[in-house]
């Protein structure tokens, strides 16, 4: 899903949780169609290997013009099918996009 932004100043927070089939990482960014919106997080048991990477996004967005932001998978490793995911992602992740300025 998307959502349809107006030109302005926004804080960007998302956070998820996820179904692992054995240890792996899931990683997630704010996108705008051409260009990252946001840094890219990771969560899972394997994220080790993405030094400094948040678990979370909270991030500072300026738009000249509007825009139209995807919360993106970045990558992954060992994450459950949908059909094994139950009720984890409904449960687990939000998204929250504040105007400011």
């Amino acid at each position: 899903t998307s959502v349809d932004l107006p030109a302005g100043e926004f804080l960007l927070t998302a956070s998820v949780g996820i179904e692992f089939s054995a240890s792996g990482y899931f990683g997630f960014k704010f996108y705008d169609g051409s260009n990252n919106a946001s840094h890219i997080a990771y969560v899972g048991e394997n994220v080790t290997s993405f030094e400094g990477a948040a678990g979370f996004i909270q991030s500072y967005l300026k738009l000249t013009s509007a825009s139209t932001l995807t919360l993106q998978i970045h990558a992954v490793s060992n994450v459950e099918s949908i059909a094994s995911q139950g009720s984890t992602i409904s449960e687990h992740c939000q998204i929250m996009i504040i105007q400011v300025g």
